[in-house]
C-alpha cells in the first residue's frame, strides 16, 4: 500500500469516527432539550440511540411508551401498537457527511413528525451536509407543504419520491419555527403522550435558548501587550482544533 493511500484512509477513518461522537454527543444534549420542555405525560419517554454497522452509523429517536422497554436500531420496518419511531443512517463519502431517512412510523398524535424533526436537528448540529429520503408517504404532496412532515425538505425527484435536506446558516431558525408550530397544534387528550401544556415558552425565547450553540466569546483586555498575548493564545488555540466549522 503506498505512503498517500495510506494517509487517506486514516483521515477517512477519523473522520468517520468525529462523525460518529458528533451524533452521540449531539443525540443525547437533543434528549435533554426534549425534557427540559416537559411536553410528555408521565411514563412516557423520549430516547435516542446509535449503533455503527457496515461503515454508518443508524440513529434513532423513539417513543417509549409506559411499560416497555426501547426497540432502537431495531424498530426499522416494525409496526404495531407500542412502535413511534424515526430512524436514520449517517456516513462519510468523500470528505462530505450524508444521512439517510431509514423510516418514520407512529400510532398518530403528531409523534411521527416530531420524532422526524428530532433527526433534523440531529442533523443541524452535527454538521451534517446532506440529508436525502424517500417520500412514501400515503399523501406525498400533503406531507412535504410548508408544515407538514417533510416541509422543510426539497423535492429532487416527485416521480420517484426523492427529496433531500441540506442544512444551512438559517435552518436552525426555521426548525424552531417548524417546531413550535407543531408544539401549538399537537393533539392533547387522555390517549396523546402529549402534556396539556406542550407549547410552553418556545417562541418567545425559552426553546430557542436551549438549542442554540452558545457562541464562545474572549475577555477584553487592554492594552496593545493585552492584546498581542490576546492575540497568541487565540492562534495556538485554533491551531488545536478542527478546522471544520460548525453551521448555524
Amino acid at each position: 500500500m503506498s505512503e498517500p493511500s495510506s494517509k487517506r484512509r486514516k483521515i477517512k477513518h477519523k473522520s468517520h469516527d468525529l462523525l460518529g461522537k458528533r451524533l452521540k454527543e449531539e443525540g443525547a444534549s437533543i434528549i435533554h432539550i426534549i425534557y427540559g420542555l416537559g411536553i410528555l405525560k408521565e411514563g412516557h419517554n423520549i430516547v435516542f440511540s446509535i449503533e455503527e454497522d457496515d461503515s454508518s452509523y443508524y440513529c434513532c429517536f423513539e417513543l417509549v411508551l409506559p411499560g416497555y422497554e426501547p426497540l432502537g436500531v431495531r424498530a426499522e420496518g416494525l409496526v404495531g401498537s407500542r412502535t413511534n419511531y424515526s430512524l436514520a443512517s449517517y456516513n462519510e463519502e468523500n470528505g462530505t457527511y450524508i444521512g439517510y431517512g431509514r423510516g418514520v412510523y407512529s400510532q398518530g398524535h403528531r409523534v411521527g413528525q416530531l420524532l422526524f424533526y428530532l433527526q433534523l436537528l440531529l442533523c443541524i448540529r452535527s454538521n451534517v451536509d446532506r440529508f436525502e429520503l424517500e417520500n412514501m408517504t400515503d399523501d406525498p404532496d400533503r406531507a412535504s407543504l410548508e408544515y407538514g412532515i417533510y416541509g422543510q425538505l426539497q423535492w429532487v425527484d416527485r416521480d420517484d419520491g426523492e427529496m433531500e435536506y441540506i442544512p444551512s446558516h438559517d435552518s436552525l431558525d426555521t426548525w424552531v419555527s417548524h417546531m413550535d408550530n407543531l408544539l401549538g397544534i399537537i393533539p392533547k387528550g387522555e390517549a396523546s403522550p402529549w402534556k396539556e401544556s406542550s407549547r410552553v415558552e418556545w417562541a418567545r425565547g425559552g426553546g430557542r435558548s436551549r438549542i442554540r450553540r452558545k457562541r464562545r466569546t474572549r475577555k477584553k483586555t487592554r492594552g496593545k501587550a493585552g492584546r498581542r498575548k490576546t492575540r497568541r493564545r487565540s492562534r495556538k488555540k485554533t491551531r488545536k482544533k478542527s478546522r471544520r466549522r460548525y453551521k448555524r
